[in-house]
């Protein structure tokens, strides 16, 4: 989709094996395929990355995928939910664990927390300015509602938020 992608698969094709690390990519025109399964760029790309990671798990004869979400992310989808109209589920947001499979490490970390162990460690990582454009929902919950909302209600809202998906996650458990 965006033109600095072949830069930034170089990049983690060398990082992994500078570390050591067994690197597989799969390159897909999602454009393409968004269109001809009627769907959005967003959940075309979701799609195919997570059959990526099924396709390489079972290759490599993984029980856990680990993905970087963290607890911002989990924040924009349960605005995301709300705003949808979501039932009650949708307020538990981003699962910690899914399927017994998808692992989410770092959905109790911030992003700023991330990022500020990056700089420290000087690991620069490669970041998808498309997440800047306003086009897509997730990207205006985080560049102008979000703020928005720390900015005239509360400075803690990511912190709120991943409180009320934490609660809505336990009571399900408990009702189920």
């Amino acid at each position: 989709i965006r033109v600095e992608a072949d830069e930034e698969t170089e990049y983690v094709h060398n990082f992994c094996n500078n570390i050591g690390v067994e690197c597989y990519i799969k390159e897909v025109k999602v454009e393409e395929e968004a269109k001809k399964l009627k769907i959005g760029t967003e959940e075309a790309g979701r799609n195919i990355r997570y059959e990526f990671f099924e396709e390489v798990a079972k290759k490599v004869g993984a029980n856990k995928i680990a993905t970087a979400h963290n607890s911002n992310d989990n924040a924009e989808t349960v605005l995301m939910n709300i705003i949808r109209g979501s039932s009650v589920s949708g307020l538990k947001g981003i699962e910690e664990v899914r399927d017994g499979k998808f692992i989410r490490p770092l959905i109790k970390c911030e992003r700023s927390m991330i990022e500020n162990y990056c700089n420290e460690l000087k690991l620069n990582p490669r970041y998808d300015k498309s997440n800047n454009e306003n086009v897509y929902t997730r990207n205006k919950i985080r560049n102008l509602l979000i703020p928005y909302l720390q900015k005239e209600f509360n400075p803690n809202i990511v912190e709120g938020i991943n409180r009320l998906s934490s609660l809505a996650s336990e009571e399900e458990q408990f009702i189920n």
